[in-house]
Order: structure tokens, then C-alpha cells, then sequence
């Protein structure tokens, strides 16, 4: 039994607006699934379906094996959810809304547990605070604990760490793969590609109401044949001959500072470049090697569907 599967998931406002079109995804327990895509892509739509916030307009989709429509109650019992929206009282304290939450779940040793996650978020000076006099990111991470406090089966979060400092980032980060780690089946979307290909064993990049790629972070970046840059910064004037011969071999993205496209990056600095550049008599002052990552991917997948439909509109 896959802890989430979504089969061909439709969602069609009243006002006709298409939010998801034939979605289908499936996410494994103990694995990380990461939803990516620009703003409007279906990333929340989706997330809303499958925590039984809103309905779907056609297809199925199950949690933990049971049909988020006619079961929602059941759902409900083995989801974290951790949503955009500020849902606290704000009429009890940071800490007694995780009491409240801690008691309603049944954990043992609530006031505890309580205590340990403010501590391992370094939150305990706002344990008594209302949550009016904390700041954004400090509610961020209080909704996050709220979320994952009773280690639910499945964890849907949309954008985790929207609002928190570096810190505070990494911290959440390093829970998920604690949570992961002990059998947690989590879904959360996100802009921040770094964060994705770090901790997701699969993304899923939407765009325009569809699922375009599904992958590991490695295979996306694969399958869009991304390569490898030297970026090398030098003083003087760039021979035309140099240029040409550079041109002839490699992809060269930008003259100054010098921008090469290739397979083994490592390789062309051993052999080619230093001695390229040496011969005409140009000072190198830095030579620095970018990887291909999840952030290229997702900006070359989306540039090449924006290029699509401008050609489907001529």
C-alpha cells in the first residue's frame, strides 16, 4: 500500500479556472516527495485535495489506504499537516497550543514533548508569549511542531520554510529526515530548489496544472542533459583566436568573465584551459567549476514549455 496515490486528479473552479489537470503521483513510506513549480503551478491545490481540505472535480486519490472523499475522519487521524494559513488560538499562549495539540493527539508525557521541540527549536523564550507578540518565522515553526509533534504516519507541508532564517531552515530540514528516517511518508512543495534536491528522494515539477517531470533530483538533472560550467575570470583581452578555438570545442555562455558549457568541467582545466589561456598571455585570476543542479533543471524545463505554448499560439 503506497501511503499517498493520486490517480488522474481534476480540479475545475466555478469560475472555470483549471488548478490541476490529470495529476497522478504516489509516495512511499519513509521517502521524501518534494512538489516544485512556479506560483499557480497546483502545488497547494493539490496538498488542500489530499488533506481533505477542498474536493477534487474527478479522479481518486487515497492516504495511508483510505479515499480522501469518503473518508475523510480517517484521513484525517494519520496526516500532519502544516498549510500556509495562520491556524492557532491566539487567545493561549505558544505553549499551551502545543499542550492543547500534544493532549489531543494522546502522546504520553505531553507537557515533555512539548518542552523538547521548543528547546530543539530553540523557542523557549516565547513559551509563554500570545502568539500576536512573535514574529512570522516564529509562528512558522510553531505551526511546523504542531505538525509533526505526534509523528504522524503521512506529513503534507506547503513551503516549510517560508519566513524562516537559515537556521531556523535547517532545523526543519533536519527534522524531515528524522521523520523519514523513521518510517514518515512526507509531501511538501517548495521554491527552494537547493532545499529539494538536499532532502527529496523524488520531486515532482508541476507547471500549468500538470505533472511535466517526475524523478529523482539526479535523473531531472540527467534527463535535461545539464552541464557542467568553468567560470574563469581573468584580466586582459580575449585573443579571437583563443575565442574561436573555445567556441569550436565547448559551449562558451559569456566572454568576461569566460563561461564554458561541458561534460567534465575537471577534466578541461587539467588539459585545456590553463594552457589555452596561458599562450595568450591573459592573467587568470580565478578558476571556479558549477555543478548542474535541481535550480537549472527546473529553469530550463520551464523555459522550454514556455517556448511550447508560444509556438502552439503562432
Amino acid at each position: 500500500m503506497k501511503a499517498v496515490a493520486a490517480v488522474n486528479i481534476q480540479k475545475i473552479y466555478g469560475n472555470g479556472t483549471v488548478a490541476l489537470e490529470e495529476v497522478s503521483l504516489e509516495v512511499e513510506r519513509g521517502t521524501i516527495t518534494g512538489l516544485i513549480g512556479p506560483n499557480g503551478a497546483g502545488k497547494s491545490t493539490l496538498i488542500n485535495i489530499l488533506t481533505t481540505a477542498i474536493d477534487m472535480t474527478s479522479g481518486h486519490a487515497s492516504v495511508y489506504g483510505y479515499d480522501v472523499v469518503r473518508e475523510r475522519k480517517q484521513v484525517r487521524a494519520v496526516i500532519g499537516v502544516c498549510g500556509q494559513e495562520r491556524e492557532i488560538d491566539f487567545t493561549l499562549s505558544v505553549y499551551d497550543n502545543l499542550r492543547f495539540f500534544a493532549g489531543l493527539y494522546g502522546l504520553d508525557n505531553p507537557n515533555g514533548v512539548v518542552k523538547d521541540y521548543l528547546a530543539q527549536f530553540e523557542l523557549e523564550y516565547i513559551a509563554r508569549r500570545s502568539p500576536m507578540q512573535i514574529s512570522g518565522g516564529e509562528l512558522r515553526c510553531i505551526q511546523f511542531i504542531r505538525a509533526i509533534m505526534h509523528t504522524p504516519p503521512v506529513l503534507f507541508i506547503d513551503e516549510p520554510t517560508t519566513g524562516l532564517d537559515p537556521v531556523k531552515s535547517e532545523l526543519v530540514l533536519e527534522q524531515l529526515i528524522r521523520l523519514k528516517e523513521r518510517g514518515v511518508a512526507i509531501l511538501f512543495s517548495t521554491h527552494e530548489m537547493n532545499q529539494a534536491q538536499k532532502v527529496c528522494d523524488i520531486v515532482c515539477f508541476l507547471q500549468s496544472s500538470r505533472i511535466l517531470y517526475a524523478g529523482t533530483p539526479e535523473e531531472i538533472i540527467r534527463e535535461n542533459c545539464l552541464l557542467e560550467q568553468v567560470e574563469i575570470e581573468y584580466e586582459g583581452t580575449l585573443p579571437a583566436q583563443v575565442l574561436k578555438t573555445l567556441s569550436d570545442n565547448y559551449e562558451v555562455e559569456r566572454i568576461q568573465p569566460l563561461i564554458i558549457s561541458m561534460q567534465r568541467a575537471e577534466q578541461f582545466i587539467d588539459e585545456a584551459a590553463k594552457s589555452i589561456l596561458s599562450v595568450s598571455g591573459l592573467k587568470i585570476i580565478d578558476i571556479r567549476i558549477h555543478r548542474p543542479n535541481l535550480d537549472l533543471a527546473f529553469k530550463k524545463i520551464a523555459r522550454r514549455k514556455h517556448s511550447t505554448n508560444n509556438r502552439s499560439l503562432a
